[in-house]
């Protein structure tokens, strides 16, 4: 599914429908909008007023099929045990034992052997739903509109809003260019646009500023990793392309300092641009040669505050970083740690704050606002792939007069700089933006219902029991590296308060004491196969669970990203045995699996807080199966390190520009501007 209606209606929940001024009679409309219900939505105003018997019929067509691809309502939902969850809760150990048994010998004689049981019927879905989802009326205009605003977004763009360009880049063309920024704030923004101006032969000459743009560019246009974590095969430019990558680097400052930076791409990079062809382009030329022949000659600015740590000598150090204020931001904490002159360091970069880029001022509010207060630290190691890194926490404490200090002069510093920005009034902050990080790094995150950050903490709603699920299929026939069927185990983690293992429910062990259960181990996919887990809350809680882990393993070891059709979800159910087993207007987020990792951990509940924490993590499993038994002490490690883990939040973006440019009132009724879920982006607001 995927054409620019589908790809507006997933950013904004808005259809383009013509209106023809037209009355929609009664009866269609109550009939599209109980059919619709069946998914958690129904129509807005403006959609009603739009829609006309001549056009509701083709309306409703195209929601239907949105909705139930989107949702996941378009596959079949067979568990192993069809009577799931009572069904798996009251059966004898022997039974299940045999029944799994019997599926796992089928496999040795080349059988899919399945138990046989008759579907009971289940009562109807006993579910009050508070959180009903109305489809707006859209227009070209505001689909534009929406895209200009991501275009322009300071964050990376998304995976799914790569695929999204690429896909209507095709369908719109012009239109859609005319959209693009004249400037990019995130550079590797930048060099994916350059990837699409260039497919159109369009120019991109001055988008780049530095060397590492222009390495960026050529990168892109090999097919590379533009976050430059990893290797690059330089493809065989064109004549003109290479002109033009010499032409762009030649008028570039601070040249062989920059290159240094990437050395070996940029000497990987110079035997495919032949710059001794183009004796025009000295200032490229000559930076090629010292980077071949003598990198040593080549000061750069992090090479001399080397040598100014070690001569000791503090006020040299803080001279020579107030030139680059963002890089003395950078090395603030290092600087501290050292014990030198704390006051001297800080005041020196008090005075070169206002110089420092937003985000980075949000990312120092936040970490000394936490520094001294966690075991664990943790790291999103540069690249595409949504791995975490733990350590240690070991940094010497820091005088909390010095940590205050800075707190105040960052606060400071933001306000003055969004005091410039046009009034905003009275304003309503939602105290649970708080929960929600701000989207710095998009670069690695899934495809999903609803993408959020790392860390970010969502409600949970459910009054008794979270279901996870999981939905696959086997492999395409005729693939010769893999052999095509694929077994994928969904499993459920439980963790006591310290994060110390408490149980689990897995193809191991389908019930774990606490009304905690698993459908049934399915181990093939032909056709498409599913997995669930229910976990009742409050049996969770009273058994002394505090966290739970969604897991999904490939057991059979072909990484996400080669499995054609593979996602994970969870529901909120408060009767779990009425309706069917997967009821699409309970789902409350779906997954797709496309990682090249085979083990993933896409969210943590807190079941005391009653929060989903999203995690969206690849684990490295060193062992040769993968299965909660092997992993379970990476998933305690990553599951307390993200969960303590302090990021800027939404909330104190907003109130920084509420105290700026406004005043924060507590009642929404009184406010000139609402900010509240489920916006949670800054570029959904427009006045950020």
């Amino acid at each position: 599914m995927n054409s620019l209606i589908d790809i507006y209606f997933r950013m904004t929940g808005k259809i383009i429908v013509e209106p023809t001024g037209e009355t929609l009679s009664a009866n269609k409309m109550a009939t599209v909008m109980k059919n619709l219900s069946i998914y958690g939505y129904g129509l807005a105003p403006s959609m009603i007023e739009a829609l006309s018997d001549k056009t509701i019929v083709n309306f409703y067509n195209i929601a239907d099929n949105m909705l139930k691809t989107t949702l996941g309502a378009d596959k079949n939902w067979s568990p192993m045990y069809p009577n799931f969850p009572e069904q798996v809760m009251g059966a004898e150990d022997t039974e299940l034992y045999l029944k799994a048994l019997s599926h796992y010998t089928g496999i040795l004689f080349g059988k899919r052997v399945m138990p046989v049981y008759q579907k009971e019927e289940r009562s109807i879905l006993a579910e009050s739903f508070d959180g009903m989802k109305f489809i707006e009326l859209g227009t070209m205009d505001d689909f534009y509109s929406v895209m200009r605003k991501n275009f322009d977004s300071a964050t990376e763009y998304t995976p799914q809003f790569k695929d999204d360009v690429l896909f209507l880049l095709e369908e719109e063309g012009d239109s859609l260019m005319k959209c693009f920024p004249e400037s990019f704030t995130n550079k590797e923004n930048m060099a994916f646009v350059v990837r699409l101006l260039a497919s159109k032969g369009k120019d991109f000459s001055t988008l780049s500023k530095t060397a590492t743009d222009v390495l960026r560019i050529a990168v892109v246009l090999s097919d590379g990793d533009i976050s430059l974590a990893s290797k690059t095969m330089f493809r065989n430019f064109k004549r003109a392309e290479r002109r033009s990558l010499l032409s762009m680097l030649d008028r570039c400052s601070n040249l062989e300092e920059d290159m240094l930076r990437h050395r070996g791409k940029w000497i990987r990079l110079g035997e495919y641009l032949h710059p001794r062809e183009y004796n025009k382009f000295k200032n490229a030329n000559q930076a090629f040669s010292t980077l071949r022949n003598n990198p040593s000659s080549i000061e750069t600015f992090n090479s001399k505050t080397e040598g100014l740590l070690k001569s000791g000598d503090i006020k040299a150090v803080c001279d020579h970083l107030k030139a680059r204020p963002s890089e003395f931001a950078r090395r603030l904490n290092a600087l501290l740690s050292k014990k030198m002159d704390y006051e001297y360091v800080t005041r020196s970069f008090i005075e070169v704050a206002d110089d420092v880029s937003e985000k980075i001022l949000l990312e120092l509010l936040s970490y000394f606002s936490s520094r001294d207060v966690k075991d664990l630290r943790v790291f999103f190691p540069k690249g595409q792939v949504g791995k975490a890194k733990c350590i240690e926490d070991k940094r010497c404490e820091l005088p909390v007069s010095i940590r205050t200090h800075i707190v105040g002069a960052v606060n400071n510093s933001l306000i003055k700089r969004f005091a410039k920005k046009d009034p905003l009034g009275k304003v309503y902050i939602d105290p649970r933006l708080e929960d929600y990080v701000v989207p710095f790094a998009n670069r690695s995150a899934s495809k999903a219902l609803n993408t959020q950050t790392r860390g970010t903490r969502l409600p949970l709603s459910a009054d008794n029991t979270v279901r996870f699920f999981l939905w696959w299929r086997d492999l395409d026939k005729g693939n010769n590296e893999y052999r095509n069927t694929v077994d994928v185990d969904l499993s459920a983690v439980f963790f006591k308060d310290d994060w110390s293992h408490h149980s689990q429910v897995s193809y191991t062990n389908l019930r774990n004491g606490i009304k905690s259960c698993h459908s049934g181990d399915i181990t093939s996919a032909p056709n498409g196969a599913c997995e669930f887990i229910d976990v009742d809350i409050e049996s969770a809680i009273s058994g002394g669970a505090r966290y739970v882990a969604m897991c999904a393993y490939s057991y059979s070891q072909q990484p996400f990203s080669d499995i054609p059709d593979c996602f994970v979800g969870w529901m909120e159910r408060s009767e779990p045995d009425s309706g069917e087993i997967f009821e699409a207007k309970t789902v409350k987020n779906r997954v797709d699996l496309d990682t090249d990792g085979q083990v993933v951990v896409p969210m943590v509940i807190d079941l005391v807080e009653r929060k989903v924490i999203w995690m969206d993590l690849v684990l490295t499993n060193t062992y040769t199966i993968n299965s909660t038994e092997f992993t379970r002490n990476s998933v305690s490690v990553i599951g307390k390190a993200v969960t303590e883990m302090k990021k800027p939040d939404m909330y104190t973006l907003i109130s920084l520009n509420a105290q700026a440019r406004g005043e924060i009132v507590d009642n929404p009724d009184e406010a000139d501007v609402e900010f509240s879920l489920p916006k949670v982006r800054p570029e959904d607001y427009e006045c950020l």
